[in-house]
């Protein structure tokens, strides 16, 4: 399909996983607001593109 964007969803495991994080501070942050989910039956995923943006905005700037 041209233009059809194909992205990843991940669990709050895998996301735990990628920021070195406790699964609970994962779930803390869904629940404050701080990482958008989607919930699919009983379970919540994280988009690739929503985990990129909370590292970005959560690294500060760069050093040039």
């Amino acid at each position: 399909m041209r233009g059809a964007h194909v992205f990843r969803l991940l669990s709050i495991q895998e996301v735990a996983e990628r920021l070195g994080l406790h699964t609970s501070t994962i779930r803390r942050y869904v629940r404050e607001g701080r990482l958008p989910t989607a919930k699919f039956g009983c379970v919540w995923r994280v988009s690739e593109e929503d985990l990129r943006a909370f590292i970005e905005e959560h690294e500060g700037p760069k050093e040039p």
